[in-house]
């Protein structure tokens, strides 16, 4: 798809990355060839699969509450924050029986929906962090050049350079990933026009309602 896009003349300005969207931003970016993009994202995708061989891990996707309220079924749940898409979408991850639990107390709090994703890893929690020495040497292995133009990062909305990567990459790993706040950042950059790359329009979605609520102020 991205070749596509620059096939039509289209060269991004700016690139912003949705979990593990930052594999093929690499590419978009130059900062690493694409047949070393698609290695790596093989290779951290066979150790995270590791994670799920013997346990069950699961995705609960909550839409129509706000932040606070699943927030704290999180905690109740031992389930963790894994997505914050807009105001009132997020995702939650961890091991299925807890994510049950956290969905159904969704759905009694009035969400307006909440279901279970099974998952083979929980991907954008601290329980990744159990696979940190893999994965931090998987991204060590790699030499990234500067990226082409800016690559902001969805945790602290930061620009990314070539030292940042490997750290970045694992951390993110770890923790969730805010695109609300991103979709702000870059609009507050002055970025008009968006193309997303990828399977389905969800981003295009989740900026439509971040944009209404502005609207609405």
């Amino acid at each position: 798809m991205n070749r596509k896009k620059r096939s039509a003349g289209i060269q991004p300005a700016v690139v912003a990355e949705h979990s593990m969207g930052i594999y093929p931003a690499l590419a978009a970016c130059s900062s690493l060839p694409e047949a070393e993009v698609i290695e790596l994202t093989w290779r951290v995708g066979a150790c995270l699969a590791e994670m799920g061989k013997n346990r069950g891990f699961a995705l609960g996707c909550i839409i129509g509450l706000t932040c606070e309220p699943v927030l704290a079924i999180a905690g109740n749940s031992g389930t963790h924050l894994a997505n914050h898409n807009t105001s009132r979408h997020f995702l939650l991850c961890g091991r299925k029986e807890n994510i049950e639990t956290a969905v159904a107390e969704a759905l009694a709090q009035g969400a307006f929906s909440a279901k279970v994703f099974d998952c083979d890893a929980p991907l954008h929690t601290p329980l990744i962090s159990e696979l940190e020495t893999p994965l931090r040497q998987i991204f060590a292995d790699y030499s990234y050049a500067e990226p082409c133009g800016v690559l902001i990062d969805h945790l602290e909305q930061n620009r990314l350079k070539a030292k940042d990567l490997p750290d970045f990459m694992f951390r993110q790993l770890c923790m969730p990933v805010y695109w609300e706040r991103t979709y702000r950042a870059l609009v507050g950059m002055g970025v008009k026009r968006f193309h997303e790359i990828g399977a389905g329009e969800a981003l295009k979605k989740y900026n439509r309602w971040i944009a209404s609520e502005t609207d609405q102020k």
